[in-house]
């Protein structure tokens, strides 16, 4: 998950099921924060990817780094950006 909410401009976070690192409830917080009043960040996409595998390897997107590079791609491509 990539997210650094001091940052002033629009943020993607991306999270997949196989992450036994990052609990289920983290990446609900962030965005909320990321959404509320005051927030620095002008908008936030949250992508959970889907994933066969599970445990601590997952976290670095080891069997599904395609899927993570795709996710980025498209939300670079939404903003004009690719």
């Amino acid at each position: 998950m990539v997210t650094d909410f001091r940052a002033g401009r629009p943020e993607s976070s991306a999270l997949h099921e196989g992450d036994s690192i990052v609990e289920a409830f983290e990446p609900n917080m962030l965005h909320a924060a990321a959404t509320t009043a005051g927030s620095l960040v002008p908008s936030i996409k949250y992508v959970l990817l889907p994933n066969k595998a599970r445990g601590p390897a997952e976290h670095s997107f080891a069997n599904n780094r395609q899927a993570l590079v795709d996710a980025v791609s498209g939300w670079l491509a939404e903003r004009g950006l690719r």
